[in-house]
């Protein structure tokens, strides 16, 4: 175990989180500073110190899995602490505060105490109702919001969200109504869309990036049509001067701007422009510095005219046309375009957001943005939110929306007449704030370094302050000291307008033998990505495969991957995900399990070609191509030449059709298993809910199985079984069919945009080597990382689109409007101001990228190794200078293939005796294993005999029918009647029911019986008579008097016995406080039989409490653990209207 070096360096900054509770903060820390440790120790210290209740926290955190880790940590804390208190103070459990103390009385009773009593009990308190703390992402965050305040959020109160798969296919839908919509009205913007040699359809991708950022205006932009005839004419007149210059004997090939002339020659001369669209196309051609670059040897020989002439065009007369004349004009008609454009788009946009309203579906940007209007403009609402959360803390502050950053202002801020977010203080001590600057990358999600900056500002404002925590407890030494000397000055040669300050890590471990950085060399420049990412994969596969049998000079007993390694200590990481795949192959190869992580296309997965292929046969029964496509393909695999034979055989290839006997016994064989098993299909498709039937169909035809046995079958696996998962997601939360989950399946095999996390069959597991492009990396660690793949430019290609900017006076989104079309982008249309805030953005993703490449390093606790390609390019090419004096990784030439855990019996798989494992272990799962029974039932039968054997009559029970003498009414009081009469006083109590009015009374009744298939009007007469004496009595003045009464509470009880495990179940009628502690009532509505005074005889009063002296005392003793208060019982007989104390006195003087 990694020993720790002494106190922490931060440690004065780190006493500060835990202590100064009346300040907010935010807190700055370093890659491995346990920032979530410090979140959670100063989340245990509010309670412990009563700054604030468990329900009047919140938790933000940037994922599901990380709010799923913070609870269970902040838990474990709290349960520590509260150990921690009652060891020191000898306080015991039973001696906490009740739970029904409201917050003012819990406050006087824990004043009322010392100090450090007082701690324990609010510790305890906390760990009883963890539920109610609210910890989860900002988007769970916001529907828990607006699910209270539906009508005040003007939303429906059934509203649902929408996944991001299901957002993309109904934007596609609102897109596609409002083009119908538009083209029937005879909208002239579309003519004049298509005048510009362009079509509304190509705007598509502007409308969902507009969608994206719908809390931002467009850039405003109003520009009138250029006249392009002008520039157009100067163009072709150039063109004919140049193309008379060029040599008729070249000496070689044509330079690019040969090529462009003379095209452009040829289509002045036959295809003269006739619009303003063709125009443009022309003006567009030749604005290409590819397509007008000049080889001066292509003209003529050194000195010569014609040379002399190209070097002019070169350097002066092609530039000057361009910048002068073709680029202004080109400019003005793509603002022109994005005027006509912007106004549409902004159309269809209200028409989605009106659309998903009109069905009740948000988005999750729907949700904050929704969230964050409603804030601004209720402050009644805003008030109300900011006293039920004192304190909020937030995890990974530098990445979330800046959507968060106003919901948080607003729910924070003193000003609470204000209604800009901006200008919102928050209150000292409410917020608590962890993030890294330094670790800010998901521009590309909306998360944004000013807004983190003016959240600061805003902070400090209010008496907050930034705290730094610059220990590292992840890297060693030896790894810190390389990442401080490498990015320190990668950091500070940056503008820090853009970039974030660095700040020095102090490793808090020893270093350990043979850890540090090495570099992973390419040693084949000529060939191709593809060729060059096999070689690194196998290398790397090689090296953790010698790593895990303890042969590489990095093993030893004292050496930083022991004697050997284990595969979950490695973590390989690429700058994108395009070859994830090749390095889970590599690694399969070697018998390594592993696990990519991340979204992905499954356009080439071969398992879902083979599911739609086979829902397509079973849906278009009559198409002959659809049953060849599944025949042929992974599923049933039959060759050509046997599908020739069926042909020739006469069969037509449909479903109902027999086939001939007349065939090969093989073909026949597998032509009728293939159709056997796609007419199962169709008919579990027909009765059996779709996503059954597909895990049936791929079960019984092995999908599963043949994709698990192919080179990465893992992966292949995996993401069959991701999406079956999915298929179930939209048969329960959408509803589709099946015939729809068919179209949604053919979806994610064709269009590329619509991508899934990707998962393998050891998807979960800790013990596996994890693949992920660096993204996926975030909050992640290993002993060693690999950054591979250093060929990999293709993030360098991606040209800007957006900028916002959220903090000017006028807060606006800026875009530029591509197309797709063709080898290269090219801007169709764009705003005001785009040429700047293009640069202005450029300079922001350039920060960005190398914050990348320090969140990737930074994974690493003991080994980083850094792969080189050929050339000096790639994502790692900022880490080159700090590679200079780094060894090469030692790689074992041959290594052995790694066996991981038992590989005893690995072989042949018996698929029959799988599936019969697989029965039965279902069988094993379905048997209870915990037996679930009544209050009353273990009354009767105290022996644990199993729920089938006991009788449901009332006097059923070993020894009570002798003893329990009921009255001659019984056939009138059964179990549908007491409900009737549970129901009543409930109402009653509840003040649901005015008890002095008897016609009410008899109604509800009356329609309650029928409910319950009780006829009779003796029955309501019974019924109302019951509510009355109820009503009447003095058990019912006490109620009134009690400021804490409770009705229908659910109880439940597990036991463990010799016999089995039990779990006891129940319903305690009614409980309510009184001076003395707590009173609990149990209906009874079986009447006793009386004595001539009209009372129940002591016979059977006893004999009645006898009955249910395991349920009273049951309930009683649950109901003292919960409160730590003395609890007494007893049983109100509705036909006696008769108060019967569990503890017999004068049962008499409790009667009316």
């Amino acid at each position: 175990m990694d020993q720790l070096l002494n106190e922490p360096a931060d440690q004065a900054a780190r006493l500060r989180i835990r202590q100064q509770l009346d300040h907010s903060f935010i807190c700055l820390a370093g890659a491995g500073a346990g920032k979530t440790h410090e979140l959670v120790e100063r989340m245990v210290a509010c309670i412990r110190h009563g700054t604030c209740q468990v329900d009047e926290l919140a938790a933000i955190t940037f994922t599901r899995k990380a709010a799923g880790e913070l609870r269970a940590r902040f838990y474990q804390q709290l349960q520590s602490a509260q150990l921690e208190a009652e060891r020191q103070h000898e306080l015991g459990l039973d001696e906490l505060p009740p739970d029904n103390l409201s917050p003012d009385e819990l406050q006087t009773d824990e004043m009322s105490t010392d100090g450090d009593r007082s701690e324990a009990r609010r510790l305890q308190r906390a760990v009883r109702h963890l539920d109610r703390c609210k910890i989860g992402t900002i988007h769970a965050f916001c529907a828990r919001l607006l699910r209270q305040y539906p009508a005040r959020a003007r939303l429906p109160a059934d509203f649902h969200e929408v996944e991001e798969r299901e957002e993309l296919w109904l934007a596609r839908q609102a897109w596609d109504q409002f083009l119908e919509a538009r083209s029937a009205n005879g909208d002239r913007r579309l003519q004049a869309i298509e005048d510009t040699g362009l079509t509304a359809e190509q705007f598509y991708q502007f409308f969902l990036t507009r969608n994206q950022y719908s809390d931002l205006p467009l850039k405003p932009t109003t520009q009138a049509r250029p006249d392009l005839e002008g520039p157009t004419q100067q163009l072709c007149e150039f063109v004919h001067q140049v193309a008379q210059q060029i040599p008729e004997d070249l000496p070689g090939e044509p330079d690019r701007l040969m090529e462009t002339v003379t095209r452009l020659q040829h289509r002045f001369a036959f295809a003269a422009p006739q619009t303003d669209a063709d125009r443009a196309f022309l003006l567009r051609t030749f604005d290409s510095s590819a397509a007008t670059q000049v080889t001066l040897k292509r003209w003529g020989p050194p000195g010569s005219p014609e040379q002399h002439l190209a070097r002019s065009l070169r350097d002066s007369l092609t530039k000057a046309l361009r910048t002068q004349v073709i680029q202004p004009v080109l400019a003005a008609w793509r603002r022109y375009v994005y005027s006509l454009a912007a106004e549409f788009v902004e159309e269809a946009t209200l028409h989605y957001r009106q659309l998903r309203r009109r069905r009740g579906m948000l988005t999750f940007n729907d949700l904050m943005e929704t969230t964050a209007t409603m804030l601004r403009d209720d402050l009644e609402t805003r008030r109300s939110l900011q006293q039920r959360f004192r304190i909020i803390f937030v995890d990974e502050f530098q990445d979330t929306d800046p959507l968060q950053a106003q919901i948080l202002l607003y729910l924070t801020g003193q000003e609470l007449t204000e209604r800009s977010w901006q200008g919102q203080t928050p209150r000292p001590g409410s917020l608590f704030l962890v993030g890294d600057e330094k670790q800010s990358i998901y521009r590309f999600r909306r998360a944004d370094v000013d807004v983190f900056r003016h959240v600061t500002q805003r902070l400090e404002a209010g008496g907050g302050a930034p705290i730094e925590l610059t220990s590292t407890f992840r890297a060693s030494p030896r790894l810190a000291r390389w990442f401080n000397d490498t990015f320190e000055g990668l950091f500070e040669s940056q503008d820090l307008r853009f970039q974030a300050s660095f700040r020095r890590l102090h490793a808090q471990r020893q270093d350990v033998a043979g850890g540090g950085v090495f570099r992973l060399r390419s040693d084949q420049p000529k060939k191709n990505r593809q060729a060059l990412v096999e070689a690194e994969a196998e290398k790397v596969a090689r090296f953790i495969s010698a790593a895990i049998a303890g042969e590489t000079s990095l093993n030893g007993e004292d050496a930083v991957l022991g004697p050997g390694a284990e595969p979950g200590d490695f973590m390989i990481l690429t700058r994108t995900r395009r070859w994830l795949a090749n390095y889970g192959r590599a690694l399969e190869r070697c018998g390594l399990p592993y696990d990519i992580t991340g979204p992905g296309s499954l356009r080439t997965s071969g398992e879902l070609r083979a599911l739609v292929d086979a829902l397509d046969s079973v849906l278009r029964a009559d198409d002959a191509i659809a049953l060849v496509a599944v025949l042929r393909g992974l599923l049933f695999g039959l060759g050509d030449d046997e599908l020739y034979v069926l042909r020739q055989a006469g069969w037509r290839f449909q479903l109902e059709d027999p086939i001939p006997t007349d065939l090969d016994p093989s073909i026949r064989q597998r032509t009728t298993r293939a159709i056997d098993q796609l007419l199962r299909l169709r008919h579990d498709l027909h009765i059996r809910p779709p996503a059954a039937a597909l895990e049936r169909f791929v079960d019984e035809s092995g999908l599963a199985a043949v994709a698990a046995a192919e080179e990465g079958g893992s992966a292949r696996a995996g993401n069959l079984l991701r999406v079956l998962s999915m298929v179930r997601d939209w048969q329960s939360r959408r509803g589709l069919g099946w015939v729809e989950i068919g179209n949604e399946l053919r979806d994610l095999l064709e269009a590329d945009e619509f991508r899934i996390e990707e998962m393998t069959l050891e998807t979960g597991r800790q013990d596996v080597v994890r693949i992920m492009n660096l993204h996926q990396a975030k909050g992640l660690e290993a002993k060693v990382v690999f950054l591979v793949d250093p060929t990999d430019t293709s993030a360098e290609r991606h040209g800007v689109d957006v900028h916002v900017s959220r903090l000017g006076e006028q807060p606006y989104l800026s875009m530029a409007v591509t197309s797709q079309a063709g080898r290269k982008p090219w801007v169709m249309a764009e705003p005001d101001g785009w040429a700047e805030d293009e640069q202005l953005e450029e300079r922001y993703l350039a920060a960005e990228q190398l914050r990348l490449v320090y969140v990737a390093a930074t994974r690493a606790a003991d080994v980083l190794v850094v792969g080189q390609g050929p050339t000096h390019s790639g994502p790692w090419k900022s880490l080159h200078l700090g590679l200079r004096d780094v060894e090469d990784l030692p790689i074992p030439t041959d290594a052995p293939r790694a066996v991981v855990g038992d590989a005893e019996g690995r072989g042949a798989v018996d698929l029959a005796k799988t599936r019969q494992r697989r029965q039965d272990g279902w069988q094993q799962a379905a048997r209870s294993s915990w037996e679930q029974i009544t209050v009353s039932d273990a009354e009767l039968w105290p022996d644990s005999r199993p729920i089938s054997q006991l009788d449901s009559h009332p006097d059923s029970g070993p020894g009570n029918a002798s003893e329990l003498e009921w009255g001659p009414d019984l056939e009138h009081h059964g179990r549908e009647y007491g409900r009737v009469v549970h129901r009543l006083f409930e109402q009653c109590i509840r003040g649901l029911l005015p008890t002095g009015k008897e016609q009410t009374i008899e109604t509800l009744a009356s329609s309650l019986l029928m409910e319950q298939g009780v006829a009779g009007e003796q029955f309501v007469a019974h019924a109302v008579k019951a509510v009355k004496d109820f009503t009447n009595s003095p058990l019912w003045e006490q109620i009134q008097a009690s400021t804490q009464v409770h009705c229908e509470v659910p109880y439940a009880n597990a036991t463990v016995s010799e016999t089995g495990k039990r779990i006891e179940r129940g319903v305690i009628d009614l409980v309510f406080g009184t001076e003395t502690g707590w009173r609990l009532v149990d209906y009874k509505t079986q009447p006793l039989r009386i004595d001539a005074d009209g009372t129940p005889t002591d016979e059977s009063a006893s004999a009645m409490l006898k009955r249910y002296e395991h349920q009273l005392s049951a309930y009683v003793t649950h109901w003292e653990q919960v409160t730590g208060q003395q609890v007494s019982g007893g049983l109100w007989l509705t036909a006696h209207a008769c108060w019967l104390p569990a503890r017999v006195d004068d049962r008499k003087a409790n009667t009316r």
